[in-house]
C-alpha cells in the first residue's frame, strides 16, 4: 500500500524545489550582515561632543565617505572626542567606540596592557617633531644639547620621537637632563628661561617660533624615521561580530585617501585639517612641505609603517613604558586593507616605502619595462 505524502509535506517540498531552482541548484546564501544600529569613532579632541577627527579619518567623516557608505543602511555615525590621549585607550579598553585613531605609542601600550586590538590602516604618516631652544641660546644643533634641561611630555608620541632623534646622533635620556612637561607648559617654561629647549609636535613649534619666543634649530623633515605614525585601531570584539561592517569602513577609508592625494584637492585638504584648531594655513603648509601628499596620505602598511611600530616598542621597552612585547605581526591585521584596495582598484596607486622611509625601489622587470 502506498502512502502519499501529506499536503504540508508537498508544499514543503514544493518550496525548496522552487528556491532550488531560482538559485541555480546552488544553496541558498546566509543573509547579508546588517551593520549596528550605530557606529563609534574615537579620538583626541576638546571635548566629547567635538567631533573632529584625524588624519584620514576626518577627510572621511568631513567629505561624507563613511556617511554615503552607511546611508542605505540608516546606521548613525558617532565622532566622539576625547580631552587626552589617554582617555582614547580607555574607550577603546571599555567597549565606548568602536574605531579610534591613536598614535604608535598609546596604541601599544594599550594592546600591551591587554587590549584585545588591531591596527587596520594608517590615518596619519610622516608627523614631525621640532627641537625649540630660547632665542639667543648658545644651543645650534643636536649635540649641544649634552647636559641641558630639555622638555618633551613622557609617555606621548613625542617622547618617542625624542628618543629616536637623540639615538639617530648619538645620544640617550641619560646625556640630557630631561624634563616631563606637556607641549604648552612646555612653550611657557621655555619662555621664563625654566628649560634649555623642548621637543614638541608642529602645532606649538610653529607658534613659538612666529611669536618670538624660541627658535627651532632641529625639525625631522628629512628624516622619516624620526616621524610619528597614526593608526586606525579596532577592538578585536567588533571585528567578530561585524567583519563585512569592518571592511566597509576600511574602503570608505581608502576612498578618502584617493581622494587626498589628489593634487586638485590640495589646498581643501590642508583647510579641511586645521579648521576647528589653532594651527593656521600657513603652519600646515610649512610643516607638509613642497612634496607630493602621497607620502603623507597612503594608507598602506608598507615596510615602514611596520618599521616604526617595531622602532616604537623597541624605545618603549628599552625606556620602561612597556612590560611585555606586543606580537606585532598579529596585531596588523591587513585583511581589510588589501581587500578594500581591490576592490577600490588602488593596488597599485601609491608608492610604497621602505623600512627607512625611502621610496621602495621597483623589481628589475618593472624598470626595465617600456
Amino acid at each position: 500500500m502506498t502512502v502519499s505524502p501529506s499536503p504540508w509535506i508537498r508544499h514543503f517540498l514544493a518550496v525548496l524545489l522552487a528556491g532550488l531552482i531560482l538559485s541555480g541548484g546552488a544553496a541558498v546564501s546566509a543573509p547579508a550582515e546588517r551593520p549596528p544600529a550605530v557606529i563609534r569613532f574615537g579620538g583626541p579632541g576638546s571635548s566629547q561632543q567635538n567631533q573632529k577627527m584625524w588624519g584620514l579619518l576626518e577627510v572621511a567623516r568631513a567629505k561624507g565617505f563613511l556617511a554615503q557608505e552607511f546611508s542605505a543602511d540608516h546606521t548613525e555615525l558617532q565622532y566622539i572626542g576625547f580631552m587626552t590621549v589617554p582617555m582614547v585607550g580607555e574607550a577603546l579598553a571599555s567597549n565606548s567606540v568602536d574605531f579610534a585613531g591613536q598614535g604608535e605609542l598609546i596604541a601599544l601600550l594599550a594592546r600591551g596592557s591587554g587590549t584585545d586590538t588591531h591596527m587596520i590602516l594608517p590615518i596619519s604618516r610622516l608627523e614631525n617633531a621640532y627641537l625649540v631652544v630660547p632665542l639667543n641660546s648658545p644651543i645650534h644643533s643636536l649635540e649641544d644639547i649634552r647636559g641641558k634641561r630639555i622638555a618633551y611630555m613622557r609617555g606621548a608620541y613625542i617622547h618617542i620621537q625624542t628618543l629616536r632623534i637623540l639615538t639617530d646622533h648619538g645620544l640617550t635620556e641619560r646625556d640630557i637632563r630631561p624634563v616631563n612637561l606637556e607641549p604648552a607648559s612646555a612653550a611657557t617654561v621655555l619662555a621664563s628661561g625654566g628649560i634649555d629647549g623642548t621637543f614638541v609636535g608642529t602645532y606649538i613649534a610653529l607658534p613659538m617660533r612666529d611669536r618670538k619666543i624660541g627658535t627651532i634649530i632641529y625639525d625631522t623633515h628629512s628624516a622619516p624615521r624620526e616621524t610619528a605614525q597614526t593608526g586606525l585601531i579596532t577592538r578585536q570584539s567588533f571585528i567578530d561580530q561585524h567583519p563585512k561592517t569592518t571592511q566597509r569602513v576600511v574602503n570608505a577609508l581608502v576612498r578618502a585617501a584617493r581622494w587626498a592625494s589628489d593634487p586638485a584637492n590640495r589646498d581643501e585638504l590642508i583647510s579641511l585639517w586645521v579648521y576647528g584648531t589653532d594651527r593656521s594655513l600657513a603652519e600646515a603648509r610649512e610643516d607638509l612641505g613642497d612634496g607630493p601628499l602621497l607620502h603623507h596620505t597612503s594608507p598602506l602598511i608598507d615596510e615602514f609603517i611596520v618599521s616604526q611600530y617595531r622602532n616604537t616598542q623597541e624605545h618603549a621597552l628599552a625606556a620602561g613604558l612597556l612590560r611585555k612585547p606586543v606580537d606585532i605581526d598579529h596585531w596588523i591585521d591587513r585583511r581589510f586593507l588589501d581587500e578594500a584596495l581591490k576592490e577600490e582598484q588602488l593596488t597599485s596607486f601609491w608608492p610604497a616605502l621602505d623600512a627607512t622611509g625611502k621610496l621602495r625601489e621597483a623589481p628589475a622587470t618593472a624598470k626595465a619595462a617600456p
